[in-house]
């Protein structure tokens, strides 16, 4: 994920350009090297999805904790210093994917609670963690719905490393697409 003149890398690593960072980690592109930015995700975990907003990067994966604070999956991270931010959704399975638009931070997986509310496969959050209303469900039941969220997830966002995926922010023609293809208020 580039945001402004940093690259964030999250996968399984233990480290990065010789130093130690578990699962996520900055660089610099002009001169390649690692940033002090280390938010420590769980050693026995793994970072699959990142999203920027502002000073926040936002974290999905398989990880009980994130900067020794305890985050279930998911997390917001502080863009300057690597500390987690208030931000606290825990979800009860692995977050793969994560967009952000505007005040609204979505996610995909394969949990079944975010934010301690029954959401299958696919959440819309609030930038305090807060399930909103406006996706709070697929039509489709069982494995359509998630094969729904899925297709979305996967069209708008594209894998770029063996170590580790980077997923980029769908367009707002894809997020139509999707709210047009089954998604329920």
């Amino acid at each position: 994920m580039v945001s402004g003149s940093t690259v964030y890398a999250g996968g399984f690593f233990t480290s990065i350009g010789g130093l130690p960072r578990n699962k996520i980690a900055a660089l610099n592109p002009d001169d390649r090297t690692v940033t002090p930015w280390n938010p420590d995700a769980t050693a026995n975990a793994n970072v699959l999805a990142l999203a920027v907003s502002g000073s926040t990067v936002y974290a999905g994966g398989n990880f009980t904790s994130i900067g020794g604070q305890p985050r279930q999956n998911i997390a917001a991270i502080n863009a300057g210093d690597g500390t987690p931010t208030p931000f606290s959704a825990n979800a009860n399975d692995g977050v793969f994917a994560l967009a952000v638009s505007d005040s609204t931070v979505y996610a995909g997986g394969f949990f079944t609670t975010i934010s301690g509310q029954p959401r299958s496969t696919l959440a819309a959050l609030t930038t305090e963690g807060i399930v909103t209303r406006r996706y709070r469900r697929l039509r489709a039941g069982g494995s359509a719905r998630r094969d729904a969220a899925r297709q979305w997830v996967l069209q708008g966002f594209r894998p770029r490393c063996s170590t580790g995926i980077r997923f980029v922010q769908p367009s707002a023609a894809l997020t139509e697409r999707f709210v047009a293809s089954g998604v329920s208020e």
